[in-house]
């Protein structure tokens, strides 16, 4: 009775406002039924890439410096098909002379080079007084000095960790035990100069997730390896915990906590090492990092741009290689660029099969693993949005569309109503965006076109009803 008595008490355009908003109400709740379906996942997922790739050269990678082997490097190394040990050692030691925080080689060094392919060979520095001789021996030479002189020293001591990253192959002796193929580590003509990969040269895996449309949006903190079972921290990750100075062991710890069971091809039993259980675990990149198993595949931002026409990125600090390998000493290029910079050796030449889909494009392998980099050591990615936040956001356009709708006509209303979320999506949206959390305006547009139908249909209920009278 009560409710009955307030709701006379209305005003006409009361209870309409109240009508609008119980209809939005429910709609939303409808709606919320459709938010993993795949068709609206398309939609979604697609607008969240666009909007993602708006992002593109805001932010310069200050800490980051690329060394670059661009296309004209390529041709002075007159296009090797395996980039030359000896100019790989250059560039290293050019980032430990400039005291780099971290040097990330993403460059393959499983296979050793093929004598005779490249072109005269210029000894590298620093390889321990060893005597000169091949590419390779030059290479291996300085890792195994470099290995032996800085064990249990850091990059303020003049030794900056050595990241390299592990060719991971399809395993063919054992398959993950949900019957998923397993991949393991293959092994390196540089693991005896290495070791055990515990410091200062560290292994990890460059391995990105791939969406089914063949892009890559999302990184990958971890492999889950094989024979044996293991995992394999990614080359972000280690990247990020070693620019912090971090504790190492402690980051493999927590990853271990990951570690899959593992069983045999021919489908006997599991192997004895089987998996833990996997708990939330913190990881310290500057910023206390939960390693979870919705973290080991997050979407993050590519905020370094890339020009496909010049073939340069949008760095602040950007060098090609050759202008480190090819120098004579009269005009050298100054190592100090690298003082306390996460520095990174890639290629972006043409030639190069390292090229993959993004929201930028097409991207070389080398950048894509830059932003990665970049965005996990500031943080910057897209994270679920909090309860209170969507709330929020849903409560705000229930009542403005209730208002819409209130004062037009449906049809009128339907665009207005449409034209407000997407105006909100390209300002609010991007504001939001650019802190981590997308607000999704694929389910208010439905919704905007399903409070339309009941509009219109009441509105022809109302007018058969009076016709009827």
């Amino acid at each position: 009775m009560r409710l009955r008595r307030w709701w006379s008490s209305l005003s006409r355009r009361q209870r309409g406002f109240a009508v609008n908003v119980a209809i939005g109400v429910g709609i939303a709740v409808f709606a919320a039924l459709f938010e993993s379906n795949a068709a609206v996942g398309k939609v979604r997922d697609a607008l969240l890439t666009w909007q993602v790739a708006q992002f593109a050269s805001t932010d310069a990678g200050r800490n980051i410096l690329w060394l670059d082997v661009d296309d004209a490097t390529y041709r002075t190394w007159h296009t090797p098909p395996i980039t030359p040990r000896d100019r790989l050692c250059r560039l290293i030691d050019f980032a430990v002379r400039g005291k780099a925080r971290v040097i990330v080689v993403d460059v393959d060094v499983t296979n050793p080079s093929v004598p005779g392919t490249f072109p005269p060979e210029v000894p590298c520095s620093g390889a321990g007084g060893a005597a000169a001789g091949s590419a390779d021996a030059e290479f291996l030479a300085y890792l195994r000095h470099y290995s032996s002189a800085c064990k249990g020293r850091d990059a303020v001591a003049g030794c900056p960790p050595i990241v390299l990253v592990r060719d991971l192959r399809t395993s063919y002796l054992s398959n993950f035990d949900d019957g998923a193929p397993a991949r393991t580590q293959r092994a390196s003509f540089v693991d005896a100069s290495v070791g055990a990969g515990n410091g200062p040269v560290y292994w990890s895996s460059p391995n990105f997730s791939v969406d089914d449309d063949a892009m890559i949006r999302l990184w990958r903190l971890w492999e889950p390896l094989c024979d044996p079972a293991s995992v394999l921290p990614s080359t972000e990750l280690l990247a990020g915990v070693l620019f912090a100075g971090s504790d190492v062991q402690r980051m493999r710890q927590a990853v271990d906590t990951f570690r899959p069971a593992c069983a045999p091809v021919s489908g006997g039993a599991a192997h004895t090492l089987t998996a833990t259980v996997p708990v939330q675990t913190r990881v310290d990149v500057g910023y206390p990092l939960q390693l979870q198993s919705d973290a080991a595949l997050r979407r993050f931002f590519y905020r370094v741009g890339w020009d496909a026409r010049s073939g340069r990125a949008s760095m602040a600090a950007f060098v090609p290689a050759q202008l480190v390998t090819e120098a004579d000493a009269q005009h050298a290029f100054d190592p100090s660029i690298a003082a306390g910079r996460i520095v990174v050796i890639g290629g972006s030449y043409a030639d190069n099969p390292d090229f993959h889909r993004t929201p930028l494009g097409m991207l070389p392998g080398t950048l894509i693993l830059i932003n990665a980099i970049d965005a996990l050591i500031h943080d910057d990615t897209v994270r679920e949005t909090p309860l209170f936040l969507r709330v929020a956001v849903e409560l705000a356009l229930i009542l403005t569309i209730s208002v819409v709708f209130l004062y037009l006509p449906a049809i009128p209303a339907m665009l207005v109503s449409s034209l407000l979320v997407v105006v909100s999506a390209l300002t609010l949206g991007f504001v939001f965006l650019n802190a981590g959390y997308f607000i999704d305006p694929v389910l208010p547009l439905i919704g905007i076109q399903i409070h339309s139908f009941i509009d219109i249909f009441e509105h022809r209920l109302r007018h058969g009803k009076a016709h009827a009278a």
